[in-house]
């Protein structure tokens, strides 16, 4: 299935291989500075890979239709708080 991103089509193995990288590689990297935070995007990652479940066993075009219009704004506000709260958190780490 496809599913539109801040205004982009991405892949749902696309979208799993993302959230796979940052539950393995960026969250341990930040969570003892900002662990309520990595909890928080953590959970969201939980609603959205749930959500991709149900993409991916849609039996039908309407299924599948319903399935991307109840992902598309899980993933805006995933993307959203990445960018706005957790960013801000890695630039800090990063040297001069």
């Amino acid at each position: 299935g496809v599913v539109r991103v801040d205004g982009v089509d991405v892949s749902a193995a696309d979208v799993a291989a993302h959230l796979g990288t940052d539950r393995r590689r960026v969250y341990p990297l930040v969570r003892h500075e900002a662990d309520e935070l990595v909890q928080a995007l953590v959970r969201q990652q939980s609603r959205i890979r749930v959500q991709l479940d149900v993409l991916l066993d849609a039996a039908d075009d309407a299924a599948r239709d319903a399935a991307v219009a109840a992902l598309e704004p899980l993933l805006d506000a995933h993307v959203e708080d990445e960018e706005r709260r957790l960013f801000p958190v890695i630039e800090r780490r990063l040297p001069n």
